[in-house]
């Protein structure tokens, strides 16, 4: 008798925990069911289409740029004497790296890391003024870039007496 008890309770501990096991899938169901998708005007923005990159003002400025001091130096020296302190320590100023996309630039170490948006205020030829906030002046800024074929630019910044060259990394 005891056997038939022990049996008895084993079988219906079992037939609960399957009872239970149901009720939580069913329960899960209805949650996805009901909660799981939201309609169509609630989707997150993430999963609509996104929209295609504008497209960039200068395509020839889209990419990773760095100062290039043998080309600043030697353009420096066509204008003026440099002895051998100032070049040394124009080579050991930091490596200024410049990132433009479609609608920001970024300069470093200049500058604070965070993209700023930037326009083309003008273009002829081989030369484009840029406007953008600088971090060093707190305002906007305009800033003529002299093209030097395809994978070299001028980028002039009267305020500091600078006329940099830069060159193409990627």
């Amino acid at each position: 008798m005891n056997q038939v008890r022990l049996l008895g309770k084993q079988t219906i501990v079992r037939t609960a925990v399957v009872v239970a096991i149901l009720a939580a899938s069913g329960a899960g169901v209805w949650t996805a069911v009901h909660f799981g998708k939201p309609s169509a005007e609630k989707q997150p923005l993430a999963l609509k289409p996104s929209e295609p990159e504008p497209e960039p003002p200068e395509p020839r400025l889209i990419g990773i740029w760095m100062t290039d001091a043998n080309a600043t130096i030697a353009e420096k020296r066509t204008t003026q004497w440099i002895s051998d302190a100032d070049e040394l320590k124009l080579r050991r100023q930091p490596i200024t790296v410049i990132t433009f996309t479609a609608t920001t630039v970024t300069m470093r170490p200049h500058s604070a890391p965070n993209p700023q948006p930037y326009e083309i205020v003008s273009k002829d030829g081989d030369q484009v003024v840029m406007k953008t906030w600088f971090e060093a002046t707190k305002k906007d800024e305009e800033f003529p870039i002299r093209f030097d074929g395809k994978n070299a630019f001028w980028l002039e910044a009267k305020m500091f007496s600078v006329n940099e060259c830069f060159r193409r990394i990627h």
